[in-house]
C-alpha cells in the first residue's frame, strides 16, 4: 500500500503537457495560419488567373485593324503597377486609360468603348469615314465628316474636294483641318449644287486670309461665298441668278458669280 501511495504522490513533468510550451506552439501555429491565409487571400484577389483579363476582343473594325487595336490594348495590360499589382487585374484595369491610348494610336477611329469582363477585355470601335479629299499644294489627304485628318488619300478616295490656298498648312492626322463652321458651309454647298444645280463634282477652294470659299464647278465657272455669314441668303441669291439670267445653256459663258452680298449678285462672263 505504501508503494502505491508513493507512486501517486510523485510528480510527473512531461514537456508535452507543459502549459507554457503548449501556448507557444499554439501561437506559432496561429501565426503560421494567419500568414498562410493572408497569402491565399492575396493570391486569390491579386495574382489568381481567375481575375486576370489578359485577352482582348475587338468589335466594329476590319480584321487587320482589329488585330492592331487588340495588340495596342493588350500593351496597356502588360507589366505591374508599383511592381506588385498586375495591370490586367480585373478590379484594377483602367478602361479610360485603355480607351485614350487606343484613340491616340489610331486617329482613324471615331470612338472607342472599353468594357472589362472576367478573363477578357472587350473593345468596340467606330471607324471614321473618309468624306473629303483635302488638298495642300500637290498632296492630297483624307478628312472625315467632321473635318478630322485621317491619312494620305489614295486615288479615287474622298467625295468633295477641298483645296486650301495656304500651302504652308501642315497636315496632322487626328486634328481638325477645317473649322467646323466652314465645313458646315461646304457641306450645305455640296448638297445644294448636287441636288438643285445638277453639279456633283465640285472643288472647294478655301481662303482663310480673305475669309471666302470659292466653289469651282466642272462647267468651268465658280461661285464665291462667305462662310462666316448665313449661307441660306447667299444660296437664295444664287438660286435667283441661276434660275433667271443664267440657264444651264448660258452658264458656259459664265466666269464667276459672287453671292456674298445678300440680295445683290456680282458676276463676270467670259
Amino acid at each position: 500500500m505504501k508503494h502505491v501511495r508513493d507512486f501517486h504522490s510523485q510528480s510527473w513533468s512531461n514537456p508535452f503537457f507543459n502549459r507554457a510550451a503548449r501556448s507557444a506552439w499554439l501561437k506559432a501555429l496561429t501565426a503560421a495560419g494567419f500568414v498562410l491565409g493572408l497569402g491565399l487571400v492575396v493570391y486569390a484577389f491579386v495574382y489568381s488567373p481567375l481575375l486576370r483579363s489578359d485577352a482582348v476582343t475587338v468589335k466594329g473594325a476590319s480584321t487587320v485593324l482589329s488585330v492592331r487595336v487588340a495588340a495596342a490594348a493588350a500593351q496597356t495590360l502588360g507589366g505591374y503597377d508599383y511592381d506588385v499589382i498586375p495591370k490586367d487585374h480585373f478590379f484594377y484595369i483602367d478602361t479610360t486609360s485603355v480607351r485614350n491610348y487606343v484613340l491616340a494610336q489610331f486617329p482613324d477611329l471615331l470612338s472607342v468603348d472599353v468594357q472589362k469582363n472576367i478573363h477578357r477585355l472587350e473593345v468596340t470601335v467606330t471607324e471614321r469615314q473618309p468624306t473629303y479629299r483635302f488638298i495642300i499644294g500637290d498632296k492630297s489627304y483624307l478628312l472625315d465628316q467632321q473635318g478630322i485628318g485621317l491619312r494620305i488619300a489614295a486615288p479615287g478616295e474622298g467625295d468633295a474636294l477641298i483645296a486650301i490656298a495656304d500651302s504652308s498648312v501642315q497636315f496632322v492626322a487626328g486634328r481638325a483641318m477645317v473649322a467646323p463652321k466652314w465645313l458646315n458651309t461646304i457641306s450645305d454647298l455640296h448638297k445644294y449644287f448636287a441636288t438643285h444645280v445638277g453639279i456633283r463634282d465640285q472643288l472647294f477652294k478655301i481662303n482663310t486670309a480673305d475669309a471666302d470659299i470659292a466653289l469651282v464647278t466642272v462647267e468651268g465657272w465658280y461661285a464665291i461665298f462667305d462662310p462666316d455669314s448665313d449661307i441660306q441668303p447667299q444660296l437664295q441669291t444664287l438660286s435667283s441668278a441661276l434660275g433667271g439670267k443664267f440657264t444651264p445653256q448660258s452658264r458656259k459663258n459664265l466666269s464667276y458669280i459672287d453671292a456674298r452680298f445678300g440680295d445683290k449678285i456680282f458676276y463676270l462672263t467670259k
